[in-house]
């Protein structure tokens, strides 16, 4: 039996970006009007920011599909963020 491409690549990275939204919906509300000063603290010294691990989440998702259509990956377009909403709607299009 074999399994869609769709169901085990897509689904999955939708699952998880929805995970994801769920988590920083959590953050707004603890983080109120701090949120956009959180975007560039890291849990530890050695770690990229914040807003670098929502990006992440959101290129190689979008990287795996451009991959997958074109045969092969590709850079990622503009993901400059400045604020938390920007980092929610960026994660919203990617699950869209």
């Amino acid at each position: 039996m074999t399994t869609p491409i769709y169901k085990s690549t897509i689904g999955v990275m939708i699952r998880q970006a929805e995970a994801l939204e769920g988590i920083m919906a959590a953050g707004r509300e603890h983080l109120g009007a701090d949120a956009d000063a959180f975007i560039n603290e890291k849990l530890v010294d050695d770690m990229l920011p914040f807003s670098f691990q929502i990006r992440a989440v959101c290129h190689s998702s979008w990287g795996n599909v451009e991959a997958m259509r074109a045969g092969q990956a590709s850079p990622p377009g503009d993901m400059t963020v400045t604020s938390y909403a920007q980092l929610e709607t960026l994660l919203a299009e990617t699950i869209a």
